[in-house]
């Protein structure tokens, strides 16, 4: 099953396609620098799931805390970036 991080990047896979059935693109060309910018966003997307996964194991490994309870410890002031240095 792919991450649902992944959604709007098939969601705009799809409305290209559709794009180019109704055609939409003026050449080949367009829709060539089209596919293009969309294999360039999703390698980018696949890059930055990859590295919080390695963050999210690091951090368990490390502190014993789950990502959505180090976040929430951000985000209620618990955890700043001068008690990360300092740890």
């Amino acid at each position: 099953m792919r991450d649902k991080m992944f959604e709007p990047l098939d969601d705009y896979e799809k409305e290209l396609m559709e794009e180019l059935e109704k055609g939409h693109f003026k050449s080949i060309e367009n829709f060539e620098e089209e596919k293009e910018r969309y294999s360039r966003c999703a390698k980018s997307t696949a890059e930055e799931i990859e590295e919080l996964s390695i963050f999210k194991e690091k951090l368990k490994e490390q502190t014993g805390m789950d990502f959505i309870y180090f976040i929430h410890k951000v985000v209620v002031g618990d955890i700043t970036l001068k008690n990360l240095q300092t740890n």
